[in-house]
């Protein structure tokens, strides 16, 4: 079908082409016959026929028809090429000759130029016309005797006619010279000959020899058919008559090779192309020809679709469109590829046009831009410890040296105060008699609402800025104070944490807190919001070193707002669910011995276990109650008796943060590496469920189990005695408990019980510059998994460690959607990256430029940065193993030096 490029269809068209095309292929098989005929008569094969060469055999045809009867064999001999040439020159010399024959002034005998000395004539002659008369006279006549004697058949003109002899002379040497080339050819008659019977062999001559070099392969095949000819023409020359067989076939395959070009060029007219740019090169017209012709009959059904095809075609030649037209042509390119075909190969070009005009762009150099990162990272650090010196120094600079202290001034007096043993102030009334020099000792208080109205005056001066944390548990009546003492405020809270509450001051016909008297309060933070005060969101989340520890409460809570960061880890199963066996004690008891021994149990284990990791992970118990709280505090204090080398763990002044146990109402603002959750309800001694769980049950339960949530910075393990299939959602409305319940099956489960919402490591790449850059390292032996991560912020690629499926040993950042998603330099190349490498992740960063400038160079300094550095990590674990250090299991084990950029290693982060 591609040699139909009409793309103006009717059933008229079709009709005629389909005729022709069954006629071309009818007179092409005809033509095949005359041909093979043709070459039987010859002796010779002509090998593979191609358009251009049935047109050379056509004029070979020709040429031996017209050497019928002449001597044309002379143009396939070994000195054809001198003899051509001999005779092209002697046509111009014989035409000259009788030219320069017919200037003479009478008839002279043949060659009489030879006889007579033209130069000796000419120097006699113009001696007597110089002469005086009548000498002249006599000097006259003698030279006209002479040029009678010599061949002058009348009165010759001396003046005229030497000058003719002597030319003649020399036109008749250029012949003579000739005569020893072309002396045999039949037709040669020196002088005589007769030029335009030498410029038809000349002409025939060079035919012949043109026509039979163009049916030739090569020069071995070349010299044999030039034998074959030359024969034909010498010895066989009979044989070329019309009606003799050699010439009989050329007639015949003249005849049909003009009716082929006649239905060939009815076929080319009504397809709209040319056969010759149509058929393959290397193939035979004849065999290809008829199957391109039966090929357009038994698919004449689809012409019009094809026409169709022909006319965008068309268009999109016109639209420049035409490699992109090749492509789909040759299969290259398939029809459901041809939008992302287009698509790529205009970014291409578009990409290079920006890039030239884009002076940013074309001069990008990336270890240049990479220096000035880690200048930026530097001068950053630099910044913010000299600003917090500076401040120290200034306000240091306000305190006077004690010499100058007067005695009766504010600093006399709280010298005066310092020195004394007993009957100090009250702190009230010194902030009230000297309240500038508290503040230049102390320009920030950290005070409680009830603090601040118990000991600074009424009239204390405005603070510049009051600043609320944990907002939502502080009330609004004991907020209204301290928010009086401020020019500015800064309300810092949670809204969907705990808010202020005395639910545990329940009365004693409660004992399962079933009844709502108080419920919540209202914070100060839902009353600003609750005002429409201009709010900012602060969504960054640092505490959790694992994505799956706060993924839950994103995904329940905050709309997968929350920007959180994962950790080089593969799957990650930060929360774990333990069901120990044991039950829920209702009544006064209210309490559960089964988790509240399994976690004393693993608060045991974690303490004396001979990882020194998992040893060093500080604890934190969360509860649901105070009765639980107070066993597991009770076991806790046994097992510390019976085993004091655990002591450590639980003492303020050996570790910072000591294990603690807390209930739902206390655990807001602490924060522990691991936190062991007790549910506590569950199914009783009898195996029955209640429906009652205590202050999930009130309205903004959610909050509670929220703060719960949120505890636990490496690992939370969740100790229920309940399965979550038991919580029937169809006996409460509260919310709170189908968050329990769903939080249950989230630890049982992991990242697939939150649904569509949560996916783990299973994102799918964000632009096609990942995708190439995957493909890239996929084919380098890589394992990459791409877009980690749960939320907003995703690492693009991680690459699996070889020798520990579960762990990433480096993620790779381009410069894509999630590198300029922060419009901040300090977010984007320093908290983040800091934050990362504080998690474990080793980062190395492909731009798109240089990707752009030179793919095989990034990609190969991308392989051999990774090679290198999982190399380093090997002999780092070889020595560990040695040394006896090794810790299996420790996320620690996945924190590396950080790397940035492709092959250049960063500065350790700045602690936060």
């Amino acid at each position: 079908m591609q040699a139909v490029t009409q793309y103006e269809w009717s059933s008229q068209w079709q009709g005629e082409l389909v005729r022709v095309a069954g006629s071309l292929k009818a007179e092409a098989e005809r033509l095949d016959g005359s041909l093979a005929a043709l070459e039987k008569t010859l002796g010779a094969e002509l090998g593979v026929m191609s358009l251009p060469k049935l047109a050379a055999v056509a004029e070979f045809g020709q040429v031996m028809l017209d050497a019928y009867r002449t001597q044309a064999s002379f143009a396939l001999e070994p000195d054809a090429t001198d003899r051509l040439e001999a005779l092209e020159d002697a046509v111009t010399r014989l035409k000259h000759y009788i030219a320069t024959q017919a200037k003479l002034s009478c008839q002279y005998a043949p060659l009489a130029w030879k006889t007579l000395d033209a130069d000796e004539l000419g120097s006699a002659w113009a001696q007597a016309n110089e002469t005086w008369w009548p000498k002249s006279f006599f000097a006259k006549r003698k030279v006209l005797k002479q040029m009678r004697v010599g061949g002058a058949q009348s009165e010759p003109d001396p003046s005229n006619d030497i000058p003719v002899l002597r030319e003649l002379r020399e036109v008749g040497g250029h012949i003579d010279r000739l005569d020893g080339v072309l002396q045999g050819l039949r037709d040669w008659k020196s002088y005589d000959s007769d030029p335009q019977a030498m410029a038809s062999l000349q002409s025939l001559g060079s035919r012949a020899r043109v026509a039979v070099s163009k049916l030739a392969e090569d020069a071995e095949s070349l010299a044999a058919l030039r034998g074959k000819i030359r024969t034909l023409l010498y010895d066989a020359n009979d044989l070329l008559a019309p009606e003799a067989p050699v010439g009989r076939a050329i007639v015949q395959f003249l005849g049909t090779l003009s009716d082929f070009n006649s239905i060939r060029a009815q076929f080319e007219s009504l397809t709209g192309s040319t056969l010759e740019g149509r058929l393959p090169r290397e193939a035979n017209v004849l065999e290809s020809i008829p199957s391109l012709c039966q090929s357009i009959v038994d698919h004449h059904i689809a012409l019009r679709d094809w026409c169709a095809w022909v006319r965008r075609r068309s268009e999109a030649m016109d639209l420049q469109l035409g490699p992109l037209v090749q492509a789909i042509e040759s299969g290259d390119v398939q029809p459901d590829e041809v939008a992302e075909a287009f698509e790529a190969a205009y970014c291409t070009w578009w990409s290079a046009a920006l890039i030239d005009e884009d002076e940013v762009l074309r001069t990008f150099s990336s270890p240049e831009h990479e220096a000035a990162i880690h200048s930026f990272r530097e001068l950053d650090s630099q910044f913010s410890e000299l600003t917090a010196k500076y401040i120290a120094a200034k306000l240091a600079g306000q305190i006077p040296d004690e010499e100058d202290i007067k005695r009766n001034s504010s600093w006399g007096g709280l010298r005066r105060e310092l020195q004394k043993k007993s009957r100090h102030k009250p702190v009230r009334e010194m902030m009230e008699d000297m309240p500038d020099v508290i503040t230049s000792l102390a320009p920030c208080l950290m005070m409680s609402p009830l603090s601040i109205a118990q000991f600074l005056p009424a009239g204390q001066a405005l603070f510049d800025v009051v600043i609320f944390d944990e907002a939502s548990q502080i009330t609004v009546w004991d907020a209204v104070g301290s928010l009086a003492r401020g020019k500015q405020v800064i309300v810092v809270g949670d809204p969907k944490q705990m808010p202020p509450t005395n639910f545990f001051a329940r009365s004693d016909d409660d004992p399962d807190g079933d009844i709502d008297e108080e419920g919540d309060l209202e914070s100060i933070l839902d009353e600003l919001i609750g005002a429409s005060i201009p709010q900012r969101v602060l969504n960054l989340h640092y505490r959790s070193r694992r994505e799956s520890l706060i993924a839950f409460s994103n995904s329940r809570y905050y709309d997968s707002s929350l920007v959180t960061f994962p950790a080089p880890v593969h799957p990650d199963k930060g929360v774990s669910l333990v069901r120990p066996e044991g039950f829920y004690a209702r009544g006064k008891a209210r309490h559960n011995q089964g988790e509240a021994k399994a976690i004393v149990a693993e608060i045991v284990r974690r303490l004396a276990s001979e990882d020194q990791v998992v040893r060093q992970q500080s604890i934190g118990v969360v509860t649901f109650n105070t009765e639980q709280q107070s066993l597991i505090e009770d076991l806790l204090d046994k097992a510390r008796s019976d085993d004091p080398s655990i002591e450590w763990a639980f003492s303020e002044e050996v570790t910072l943060e000591p294990v603690f146990v807390k209930n739902l109402e206390t655990v807001q603002g602490d924060e522990r590496d691991v936190i062991l959750f007790s549910i506590t309800y569950g199914p009783d001694e009898a195996g029955h469920v209640t429906m009652n769980f205590g202050p999930l049950n009130r309205t903004g339960g959610e909050r509670r189990l929220n703060v719960a949530m949120t505890r636990a910075r490496s690992e939370m393990v969740v100790f229920s005695t309940m399965p979550p299939e038991r919580i029937d959602l169809a006996r409460t409305q509260a919310r709170a408990v189908a968050d329990l319940k769903h939080f249950l099956e989230y630890a049982e489960r992991g990242a697939s019980a939150l649904g569509a919402a949560v996916h783990g490591s299973m994102g799918d790449f964000e632009s096609p510059f990942e995708v190439a850059v995957a493909r890239g390292l996929q084919e380098k032996g890589w394992i990459v998994h791409p877009q980690i991560g749960v939320s907003a912020y995703r690492v693009d690629m991680g690459i699996v460690h070889p020798d520990k499926p579960g762990v990433y040993l480096a993620g790779i950042e381009c410069d894509g959607a999630m590198y300029h998603s922060s419009a901040y330099a300090r977010e984007r190349d320093k908290i983040r990256q800091g934050v990362l490498e504080g998690l474990g992740w080793t980062l190395f960063r492909v731009w798109s430029t240089d990707w752009w400038t030179n793919r095989n160079k990034a990609l190969d300094g991308l392989h051999n940065a990774l090679c290198e550095y999982l190399e380093k990590k090997q002999q780092a674990e070889s020595m560990r193993i040695v040394e006896g250090a090794d810790s299996p299991g420790s996320l620690q084990d996945t924190v590396a030096e950080p790397t940035q950029v492709n092959i250049e290693p960063d500065p350790e982060p700045e602690s936060r």
